[in-house]
């Protein structure tokens, strides 16, 4: 995908009303009744207008996508110092690290960093509250590189690989981050060279697996709504494209041989390319009008160039796993629009032209029938 968010113009017919006032702020998801008919889509041009078959034409409104947070959820095990060129894998990643942050093309996303693998071997900890808190906060390029070169300059490849518990801390984070900041949205991004396992801490009852890692993508995903990206620096990692799958994201990035800094640097600039929100701000109110959030409408354009609606639902809760859908967020007060897990994969797995558009002045398709 090649991330394009545009906007559409919909006419609604028999749907909408052929008024070009609104009544001011609606309760978001709201719905129609039950016994209502399904509106009929027409895709068309142009400004709101008055027509005389009671259908309406939506005006057209860019939609903008908020802006990116990446949390890197960084792997400091004992395996990081193996040689790589002229140094190890550790001291590659930060060559590479330094190029991504202090590129022009990553200025203005958000970047954190924390860590796992970083209790000494045999005292692994499986806890994910220990991997809860970050090393560095989130924060705006360029002003947060320097802090971030900083941790990962203080870095020395340390302990095992719990993976699963390091997702769920760091999902944690990265939630506790998005409500505070609605106004923008957050990717996890795992960087990792090894398979989930503590061989030697597991006679103290700590035993990570890849299963359990999958599943904790899962969980966060299904939680947050925020994509697990996940690129490997080894050999022998096509398990942590389960991950990556688990976490909305497809297949991980995988760097075996070669120049593992540029190899590394090429796939966080594809990351940052593709980390695309699926979260939106609310577009603006039709001109002249109060915006109704019972009339706005989220369309998802495939790369034929079909569309359809996605169903307005009242929070993640309501989420489908097979239709999918949208919500405000706060439900009571909006302040953006999010794309339903299954949704969001749909979107991202458009290669080429596909597109989340939006229309405003038309009666929001719900799944109420």
């Amino acid at each position: 995908m090649n991330g394009k968010v545009v906007v559409c113009a919909l006419a609604f017919c028999a749907a909408c009303s052929s008024s070009t006032e609104t009544s001011g702020h609606t309760k978001a998801g709201s719905t129609r009744p039950a016994d209502a008919a399904p509106p009929t889509l027409i895709f068309g041009t142009g400004n709101t207008q008055e027509r005389a078959d009671a259908s309406c034409v939506a005006e057209v409104r860019r939609a903008e996508a908020l802006p990116l947070d990446i949390y890197v959820l960084f792997d400091q095990s004992g395996s990081m110092s193996t040689p790589s060129g002229a140094g190890s894998r550790l001291d590659a990643v930060r060559a590479a690290a330094s190029d991504f942050l202090n590129a022009d093309d990553s200025a203005g996303i958000g970047v954190g960093l924390g860590y796992f693998g970083n209790f000494p071997i045999g005292q692994t900890s499986c806890n994910s509250a220990d991997y809860a808190t970050p090393a560095v906060d989130i924060g705006l390029l360029p002003g947060q590189t320097g802090a971030l070169l900083t941790s990962l300059d203080g870095v020395k490849p340390t302990g095992e690989t719990p993976t699963g518990p390091a997702i769920r801390g760091a999902c944690s984070y990265v939630a506790d981050w998005d409500k505070a900041h609605p106004g923008r949205s957050a990717a996890l991004l795992l960087l990792t060279d090894g398979v989930p396992e503590a061989p030697i801490s597991r006679a103290q009852g700590c035993d990570p697996t890849l299963a359990d890692a999958v599943a904790a993508a899962t969980e966060c995903v299904t939680t947050t709504g925020a994509s697990i990206y996940v690129l490997g620096v080894g050999p022998s990692l096509d398990n942590l494209n389960q991950i990556a799958a688990a976490g909305g994201s497809g297949a991980a990035y995988l760097v075996d041989g070669g120049d593992v800094a540029a190899q590394v640097l090429d796939a966080l600039d594809a990351i940052r390319g593709t980390a695309l929100p699926c979260g939106f701000v609310i577009p603006g109110a039709p001109t002249g009008q109060t915006l109704d959030y019972a009339q706005v409408n989220v369309v998802q354009t495939n790369d034929d160039g079909t569309r359809h609606p996605l169903y307005n639902v009242a929070d993640a809760t309501a989420c489908d796993a097979a239709s999918g859908g949208w919500f405000y967020e706060p439900a009571n007060a909006p302040e953006r629009i999010t794309l339903c897990d299954t949704s969001c994969r749909a979107v991202k797995a458009e290669s080429r032209n596909g597109a989340i558009e939006f229309a405003l002045g038309c009666q929001t398709v719900t799944t109420t029938r």
